[in-house]
């Protein structure tokens, strides 16, 4: 009989008055009971990872890399992963999920140059306690009482940074220097992160195409390289889903302002289209959840 994975999610904590684009979750969680893997899956957002115990393999892109304690890697928008234990033993791991609003430019852009190497391992155990020490003072700041919201996120911005400054210096210390191809990869996974900050605005291929320094024919055929899927398509899809979002989660009313807040100048054009991907229309939908309990 295939065995199940057992996957026990020990706390999880959210940063209180920070807001949905500047969110932090923490999650310290274990996988055990066989090599059934935390299901394939990719995200809009960036998750970081630190073993704290146990042995395992972590497949990313395509890419199979063995994991234990001190291993921590860094997962940006687009993204895919699974990740599953050796059948010996269980994993514990701490998971942090953040907004890419949060990191510090000049922090980021070293991730972005890290492309497709964003892992290492901490081999001696004191920089083990080090990272162990900096991810609880981000639990602590996460937990902190808010105080009118903007010092809380100051706190948590600064913990959170301190998380990956020290992941990238680890970076810098093992990681040969990316390939070629790596830097393909970097320019898209820079795109994304750029989409995901500008898409309820009025944004073209070629605005896009110019932040990553590339050709809008370049990126055009990049785009679809990595993505699978056009530029179009891509920026139509996320629209759909924060529509989605604003009605579900926030409890928006009013088609009109829906339309306008995703980025979208025709009502009937995001009507048909939103029917399209969902099988409802907006106005359905919004009666639907106000109906929900």
């Amino acid at each position: 009989m295939k065995k199940r994975e057992r996957r026990q999610r020990m706390q999880s904590v959210t940063a209180p008055g920070v807001g949905d684009s500047a969110e932090v979750r923490i999650e310290y969680h274990q996988i055990g009971g066989g090599w059934a893997p935390v299901t394939l899956h990719w995200h809009d957002y960036c998750e970081f990872e630190f073993v704290l115990a146990g042995r395992g393999v972590h497949t990313w892109n395509n890419a199979r890399l063995p994991v234990r304690r001190g291993s921590a890697y860094l997962c940006m928008p687009n993204d895919f992963h699974t990740i599953r234990n050796d059948p010996d033993n269980v994993m514990t791991m701490v998971n942090v999920k953040f907004s890419a609003s949060l990191v510090q430019p000049a922090l980021l852009e070293r991730v972005y140059r890290l492309a497709g190497r964003r892992y290492c391992d901490f081999d001696d155990e004191a920089d083990i306690g080090q990272a162990e020490a900096l991810l609880a003072g981000l639990r602590q700041a996460v937990e902190a009482e808010p105080r009118n919201g903007a010092p809380q996120k100051a706190l948590v911005e600064c913990a959170l940074n301190h998380v990956l400054a020290l992941f990238l210096l680890q970076c810098d210390r093992t990681r040969p220097p990316a390939k070629a191809e790596e830097s393909d990869a970097h320019r898209i996974q820079a795109a994304v992160v750029y989409i995901h900050r500008r898409f309820t605005g009025a944004l073209s291929e070629e605005e896009v195409a110019k932040s990553t320094g590339l050709s809008t024919h370049y990126f055009s055929a990049l785009f679809r390289r990595h993505m699978q899927c056009s530029y179009a398509a891509y920026l139509l899809d996320l629209r759909l889903r924060y529509a989605r979002h604003l009605i579900e989660n926030e409890h928006k009313t009013k088609v009109a302002d829906i339309t306008a807040a995703v980025g979208f100048s025709s009502v009937s054009y995001f009507i048909k289209v939103f029917k399209k991907k969902y099988g409802v229309t907006p106005g359905a939908l919004i009666a639907a959840t106000q109906k929900a309990p």
